[in-house]
């Protein structure tokens, strides 16, 4: 009797925790692969609205400057995938191009990309200039950028001289009672 207590409190234990483990897999794994998503968008966007930009300075159509970095997956990560949604909204569900990128700004684990394709959409309604706005972007992106690797290199500056200080100080700290034994004033 007792051993078959002690197989029954085994297994629903295992099961019990075995349960647990599935849960919390099943809720952090797609959060972090949402975060992760969402890393390699913001850090790409720029570079992405570049070659936007070079692709519509150079007269080539909206629709096409999105199917062209739609194809630049290997460059533009999952930029060109979130692009991927809007060609295969257009052609697979026969979606305008406005709704087509509204859907994606719905969905886009990017806030900046979110950000981005809704004042597209207002451009293009709106009936402005697309390298015009493309270039505004960029220059904007651009000045984020370089600031944030400002704000890196300070940080970077102020945890070397924190090492420098905290490695340097102990070691003249030693020089200096090492000479002060040299000369027998210790």
């Amino acid at each position: 009797l007792e051993a078959l207590l002690f197989v029954v409190l085994l297994v629903g234990g295992g099961i019990i925790v075995g349960g647990l483990a599935a849960l919390l897999i099943a809720t952090i794994v797609p959060r972090q692969t949402v975060k992760n998503r969402r890393a390699e968008i913001n850090i790409l966007l720029p570079d992405a609205i570049a070659f936007m930009y070079c692709l519509s300075a150079g007269g080539m159509s909206r629709v096409d400057v999105i199917r062209v970095l739609a194809t630049y997956e290997e460059t533009y990560g999952e930029v060109s995938v979130e692009f991927q949604r809007i060609i295969h909204y257009m052609d697979s569900f026969s979606e305008d191009f406005h709704t087509a990128i509204s859907e994606v700004a719905e969905t886009t684990p990017s806030e900046n990309l979110r950000e981005f394709l809704n004042d597209t959409l207002s451009v293009i309604t709106s009936g402005g200039r697309m390298d015009s706005f493309l270039e505004s972007q960029f220059n904007s992106y651009m000045s984020n950028v370089e600031k944030t690797q400002q704000q890196e290199l300070d940080r970077l500056e102020l945890i070397n001289e924190l090492y420098i200080t905290m490695t340097l100080v102990p070691v003249m700290g030693l020089v200096l009672v090492a000479f002060a034994a040299a000369l027998g004033v210790v």
